[in-house]
């Protein structure tokens, strides 16, 4: 996995908010995908099966165009923080099955 940064600072910021973020998203029972290469990086977080961040989204898409991926991983922790996992009140959701 390619991971470019401006600076080493923002490399130091970003594997600790990696580090955060993934930690964040195992207690959480958040499944965490990132796909960095080339000209676009992102990283998607799941909603567990019969569960939904608020708002009834399923998945989360963090994204930077470019080639770099400074701000991503903090990106990816804000919304962890920010949006909770809840059980999904959709009757029969075709995308957790609940």
């Amino acid at each position: 996995m390619a991971a470019y940064y401006t600076s080493d600072l923002q490399r130091q910021v970003q594997v600790q908010a990696r580090r955060l973020a993934l930690k964040l998203a195992k207690e959480l029972g958040v499944t965490v995908t990132a796909h960095l290469s080339g000209g676009w990086h992102e990283v998607l977080l799941d909603a567990p099966d019969g569960s939904c961040f608020a708002g009834e989204l399923h998945q989360l898409v963090i994204a930077n165009a470019g080639a770099v991926t400074d701000g991503l991983w903090q990106s990816a922790l804000q919304q962890l923080q920010d949006m909770p996992v809840v059980k999904c009140t959709t009757a029969n959701c075709e995308v957790c099955g609940s």
